[in-house]
C-alpha cells in the first residue's frame, strides 16, 4: 500500500502545479464560454474600454487530499480604440434640395374635379399642380402665373392677356391660351352639376347666356394665339382684372389635349366630377406633380423637375389628411410640417411647446365671419325686417365670442366695408344687450 503514496503524491502534486499556474489573459470576442485546461474564462466587455476576466474555478490541495473549490474575480484594464469626436452639425447657408415636406390636409378631400372647386380644403389640396393666369399679391397687386401681362383698349372693353412662354403641362405638352380658351366652356357649361354660377367677370360677352344655356359660345373669350387670350366686355369693368383674372377655381386651367376627348366620350361624368382621372392622374403646371392618392390618409406629390419657375426644395410633397385634433398631435410628434389654420384654443398651448413654432400672420386678402344666412329666407322676406337684425345682433356677444372662442384672434366689424375707406359713417351699432328695447335706431 505505501509503494503507490509516492505516485499518488506526484499525481496530486500535478494537479496542484496545473492549477495554481497564472492563467494568460485572452481577449474572447464571442459571447460564449470557453474552457481552458481546467479553468473556465468568460469576457465582458464594459464600455469598450474595460474587460472583465473571471476565473471560476481554481482548484488547490489543501491537507494532501482534500480539495476544495473557491471563486476568483480580477479585473484587467484593457486600452480601448479611441472613437473620434462627433462632428457639430452646422445650418446650410445656402438654399437646400430634397427631402419630404409633410403639410396637414383638413376634411379630406371634398371636391376632387378641379371645375367643381367649391371649398378651401379642396383648394388647398390641390394647389400644388395648379396654377391660375395671375395672383393677387399682399401689396395689393397682381402677380403674373401663367400670364405675364394684360393691356386694356382705350375704351376699356377689350383686354389682351399675354401668356408665359413655356409653360408645360406635367405630360409635357406646351400649355396655350387654347388651353385658357377651352376650359372657360367646361367650367361655365350649363349641364355642369352644381352649376357654376357667373360671380366675376359677368361682364364677359356672352358668357351669362352661355351659363344660362341659351347660346353654345362665348365670343368674349378667344384664343389669338398660342400666347394671347382676348377678353371683350359689354361694360366697363373696374374689378374685371382682380376678380376676374385671379378668383378660383375659374382660372385654373385644365388641359384641353386631356379633356376634349373626355368631354366627347363621357361628358356626364365630367360635368358631375365623377372622373377617375382626378385621383388617379390629374395634369396641372404647378411646381409639384400628382403621385397617387390614399383615401382618407395622403395625397402624394413629387417635384415637377420641368417646372417654368424656380424649382421648389423639398423632393416630396404629402398632404396628410387627419382632423385638426389629431393634426395637433402630428405636428408636436414631428410627423407634420405645417399645420394652417391653427386653431386658436391651441395657439397659447403650443406657443409653450419648444419644438413648435407657431407664426402670426396678418390677413390683408382672406377673412372669416359669423353672418346671417339670407339664403334661408322662408319666403316672407323675415330677414328684410330691420328689427329682426337688429334683434339678431343685440342677442349674440359678438367681442366676448373674440375674447373667448378666437383668443382675441379677431375684430368685431358691422359690415364688409368697417375699417375701410368705404365704410358707412352713419352705421348704427347694435351691440350686444338682451335687455334693450328693439326700435329701429334706438341705442
Amino acid at each position: 500500500m505505501r509503494r503507490h503514496l509516492p505516485i499518488v503524491a506526484l499525481m496530486v502534486l500535478g494537479l496542484l502545479m496545473a492549477a495554481c499556474a497564472s492563467a494568460t489573459p485572452q481577449v474572447i470576442t464571442v459571447e460564449k464560454e470557453v474552457v481552458v485546461e481546467k479553468e473556465k474564462v468568460v469576457t465582458v466587455q464594459v464600455e469598450k474600454a474595460v474587460e472583465v476576466e473571471k476565473v471560476v474555478k481554481e482548484t488547490v490541495v489543501v491537507e494532501k487530499e482534500k480539495v476544495v473549490e473557491k471563486e476568483v474575480e480580477k479585473e484587467v484594464v484593457v486600452t480601448a480604440t479611441p472613437v473620434p469626436p462627433t462632428a457639430v452639425p452646422v445650418a446650410p447657408t445656402e438654399k437646400q434640395m430634397g427631402g419630404t415636406l409633410n403639410i396637414w390636409q383638413p376634411n379630406g378631400w371634398p371636391d376632387v374635379s378641379w371645375l367643381h372647386l367649391s371649398n378651401w380644403e379642396s383648394v388647398w389640396g390641390t394647389a400644388p399642380m395648379r396654377e391660375p393666369l395671375f395672383y393677387n399679391a399682399l401689396d395689393g397687386t397682381l402677380e403674373g402665373m401663367l400670364a405675364e401681362s394684360w393691356e386694356v383698349s382705350d375704351d376699356g372693353l377689350t383686354y389682351l392677356v399675354h401668356l408665359r412662354d413655356g409653360v408645360k403641362w406635367h405630360d409635357g405638352e406646351p400649355f396655350t391660351a387654347h388651353d385658357v380658351e377651352f376650359s372657360y366652356y367646361m367650367w361655365y357649361a350649363f349641364d355642369k352639376q352644381p352649376i357654376t354660377e357667373v360671380r366675376y367677370g359677368t361682364t364677359i360677352d356672352g358668357l351669362k347666356a352661355y351659363n344660362a344655356g341659351e347660346r353654345d359660345d362665348i365670343p368674349g373669350v378667344k384664343a389669338i394665339d398660342d400666347l394671347t387670350v382676348q377678353y371683350t366686355l359689354t361694360a366697363q369693368d373696374a374689378g374685371f382684372a382682380n376678380l376676374a383674372l385671379t378668383y378660383y377655381p375659374c382660372m385654373n386651367p385644365i388641359p384641353k389635349h386631356i379633356f376634349e376627348p373626355i368631354n366627347e366620350t363621357d361628358h356626364d361624368k365630367l360635368m358631375q366630377g365623377t372622373l377617375d382621372i382626378w385621383t388617379t392622374a390629374p395634369i396641372g403646371t404647378g411646381p409639384y406633380k400628382f403621385v397617387r392618392y390614399q383615401t382618407d390618409q395622403y395625397i402624394e406629390y413629387e417635384r415637377n423637375e420641368d417646372y417654368w419657375g424656380d424649382p421648389v426644395g423639398p423632393e416630396k410633397l404629402y398632404m396628410r389628411i387627419a382632423s385638426a385634433e389629431v393634426a395637433v398631435v402630428m405636428i408636436q410628434k414631428g410627423e407634420v410640417d405645417l399645420m394652417n389654420p391653427l386653431q386658436f384654443t391651441e395657439a397659447t398651448r403650443l406657443e409653450a411647446d419648444p419644438n413648435v413654432e407657431v407664426v402670426e400672420a396678418q390677413n390683408l386678402g382672406n377673412w372669416y365671419g359669423l353672418e346671417i344666412n339670407y339664403y334661408a329666407d322662408d319666403g316672407a322676406g323675415f330677414w328684410q325686417n330691420p328689427k329682426a337684425k337688429q334683434a339678431f345682433l343685440y342677442s349674440i356677444d359678438r367681442q366676448a365670442y373674440v375674447d373667448t372662442i378666437l383668443q382675441g384672434y379677431g375684430v368685431v366689424r358691422d359690415s364688409f366695408f368697417d375699417g375701410t375707406a368705404y365704410a358707412c359713417p352713419t352705421m348704427v351699432d347694435y351691440s350686444y344687450d338682451p335687455v334693450r328695447p328693439m326700435s329701429c335706431g334706438r341705442k
